[in-house]
């Protein structure tokens, strides 16, 4: 985690309760798929030598073969996606650069509510092909020494409806593109 340079508190995990959490099903469906297959060619290679690998050539066609799997799953790991705690916010890495491409921002960062200046949850559009244009919901910090971090959110109304729960609305912006929906939140 990173240090801030101006405030040390900024990057250490407080230990709070996990209250929310942002998760990718498809991401652990996909560890899953990679592992497996990665295991099985793996299996194919060392443990059945004079099988169908038993040729050099198929052999490294193995190796590399596994390699594919070995790096998606690796990929996989190093996703941070945020969470709240009653402590703070952890903003996550993952960003979602166009489309489907998720690229590694930043590292992921905790950041306790009272270094937290402005808190807003805003959502881009990216077109699409046939099917058309569908938006992206992201989560934008920035803190009381003017550091700015953002990552992609995925279940933003489950953030909205937790820090509602935690009676943290005043550091929502006014510029939030769902300030609406977290008056609706308040009301029910």
């Amino acid at each position: 985690m990173r240090k801030s340079k101006t405030n040390p508190l900024i990057g250490s995990h407080s230990g709070g309760k996990y209250i929310w959490k942002d998760k990718l099903l498809l991401a652990y469906a996909l560890f899953l798929v990679f592992f497996s297959f990665s295991a099985l060619i793996l299996v194919l290679l060392l443990f059945y030598p004079n099988s169908y690998y038993s040729n050099n050539y198929l052999r490294a066609l193995g190796f590399l073969l596994l390699g594919l799997p070995v790096w998606l799953v690796y990929s996989l790991l190093r996703l941070r996606f945020s969470y709240v705690t009653s402590k703070g916010i952890r903003v996550g890495n993952a960003y979602f650069k166009h489309g489907s491409d998720i690229v590694l921002k930043q590292k992921p960062v905790f950041l306790f509510w009272g270094d937290i200046k402005d808190i807003r949850v805003v959502n881009k559009e990216y077109p699409g092909n046939i099917y058309g244009s569908h938006l992206v919901h992201f989560l934008q910090v920035k803190t009381k020494h003017n550091e700015s971090y953002e990552c992609t959110l995925l279940d933003y109304k489950g953030f909205i409806g937790t820090v509602v729960r935690l009676k943290k609305t005043g550091l929502f912006s006014k510029k939030s593109r769902y300030i609406n929906e977290l008056e609706e939140v308040k009301t029910k």
